[in-house]
């Protein structure tokens, strides 16, 4: 899942073809090498819209946030969850 914006390019894309490529860099999880992704794309949320990105935001933060201002900061924002089907990741090879 990825958090974004209802007005963010990527998200009319999806609309439009559902098809999407995603690109991870080389970081403290994937060390020394990238990963590419290839999958289908689907925007909306479980639960209802706001608690689909409550439950997004809470499974990776370690505070309590006030979840009313950050819910409120969502309607302001326009935040949507865009859900991506994986349906092929690489390298499968190395070198």
């Amino acid at each position: 899942m990825i958090s974004t914006r209802q007005g963010a390019y990527k998200v009319r894309d999806i609309r439009r073809d559902p098809r999407v490529w995603l690109c991870a860099l080389p970081g403290p999880v994937l060390r020394q090498r990238g990963c590419s992704f290839q999958g289908r794309g689907d925007r909306g949320t479980a639960g209802g819209r706001w608690n689909g990105l409550v439950d997004y935001y809470g499974a990776f933060s370690r505070r309590d946030p006030d979840w009313d201002d950050y819910r409120a900061a969502m309607v302001r924002d326009q935040r949507v969850l865009l859900r991506i089907s994986v349906t092929k990741a690489g390298p499968n090879v190395s070198g």
